[in-house]
């Protein structure tokens, strides 16, 4: 589970990673200058079996809903995301979470720093069941789609989609869901250094 940071009466979100093989915590740390909060949203894991490294991230936002206060979270988060990605492409690797970035909106900056990941060789596990959404506030039929996942050239994307259930359990968009989440499944291969489909 990432680090806790910030003043004990504030409750932030954190990330947590589980693993049926042996995970490894990894020493890539967000910085603690963007906003209160942030290194309990970035979380760095390796997988040493397959030399995989993976980052759960979620996208701190300010509690001043301000346009320009926003902005001054996101801009440097942002870099250092994007700078984060550049040192990591060319191994095994995967950036998964709560961007809170929709995808309907590429025009703002968070969509351009998605597709700048894209354009950088990140491959953008956009899921197929294009009918869903990953975040339903309030559990309202609309959604919106903020949870994404990028993988790493060496990695072959097989599947991506979005789960609102499964069996009795409801993790999303229902009046009994665990969460306004849902679960963001990606299946992928490591070719030729595992024969472990993820």
């Amino acid at each position: 589970m990432s680090d806790h940071y910030g003043p004990e009466k504030d409750v932030h979100n954190r990330i947590l990673i589980a693993s049926r093989i042996l995970l490894k915590k990894g020493d890539i740390k967000a910085p603690t200058n963007i906003v209160d909060g942030v290194p309990n949203n970035v979380f760095h894991v390796i997988v040493p079996k397959m030399g995989l490294g993976i980052i759960g991230l979620r996208m701190p936002l300010s509690n001043d809903p301000k346009p320009v206060q926003i902005r001054k979270i996101k801009h440097p988060w942002w870099e250092w995301v994007v700078k984060t990605a550049r040192e990591n492409i060319n191994h095994p690797f995967i950036l998964i979470g709560d961007f809170n970035c929709d995808l309907a909106r590429m025009e703002d900056e968070d969509g351009k720093r998605l597709k700048d990941l894209s354009d950088e060789g990140w491959i953008h596990a956009i899921p197929m069941n294009s009918q869903f959404r990953s975040f339903y506030k309030n559990n309202e039929s609309t959604g919106s789609t903020i949870d994404h996942a990028f993988m790493s050239p060496d990695l072959v994307l097989k599947k991506a989609e979005y789960i609102l259930e499964n069996g009795s359990y409801y993790f999303a968009k229902h009046e009994k869901a665990m969460s306004d989440h849902a679960v963001l499944l990606v299946e992928f291969d490591l070719p030729d250094k595992s024969k472990d489909s993820i």
